[in-house]
């Protein structure tokens, strides 16, 4: 099983370049694996949109998840709190993320 997706800068075969964050999630080949990640990369990929509240309960195991350097804009949804191996989430360079971390 796969547990670490690399899509750094569009270094993976998906490239999704310049799609909707929730598309993203929700669709093709990152939502199959979503039950076995452990490590998601999507930086630097142009993601634009709200960060999903619904897209993660597929999320079984993840421990990071890296949104760095795109355009992901709105409140951190309060459904990450429940991703209960998450240890690391970066938002880092982003339009407009805002509000409360949830825990």
């Amino acid at each position: 099983c796969v547990e670490y997706l690399d899509c750094t800068n569009s270094a993976c075969l998906i490239k999704p370049t310049g799609l909707n964050i929730e598309s993203i999630l929700t669709q093709g080949v990152i939502a199959q694996l979503g039950p076995t990640l452990k490590y998601l990369n999507l930086s630097s990929l142009g993601l634009t949109g709200p960060i999903p509240a619904t897209s993660w309960t597929s999320f079984k195991v993840i421990e990071s998840i890296d949104l760095c350097s795109n355009n992901i804009v709105a409140e951190i949804p309060k459904e990450i709190a429940h991703l209960e191996n998450l240890k690391v989430l970066f938002l880092w360079s982003n339009k407009n993320v805002t509000g409360p971390i949830p825990v």
